[in-house]
């Protein structure tokens, strides 16, 4: 239940972003320092992506062989 909240959560945030079009690359020679960057839509959106997804992949990948092993399943059938 908490990953479906926490896959609606991302959804509506997700929609509400409202990201500037890319620049191409060609056109930008001058390099920009990471705080610059970090203050951007897109990479706060990245990094909340990514947080978010880890979390609910450790989530996944921590209690699916708990609950295989309290459904007596074998130890080698919950490794794999």
């Amino acid at each position: 239940m908490f990953l479906a909240c926490l896959a609606l959560v991302a959804l509506m945030v997700q929609a509400r972003l409202n990201l500037l079009p890319s620049h191409d690359e060609s056109e930008q020679t001058e390099s920009r320092p990471i705080s610059q960057i970090a203050r951007q839509p897109g990479f706060i959106m990245a990094v909340l992506s990514g947080a978010f997804g880890n979390a609910g992949m450790n989530m996944l990948m921590t209690s699916a062989p708990i609950a295989m092993i309290s459904h007596h399943h074998t130890y080698a059938d919950a490794a794999f």
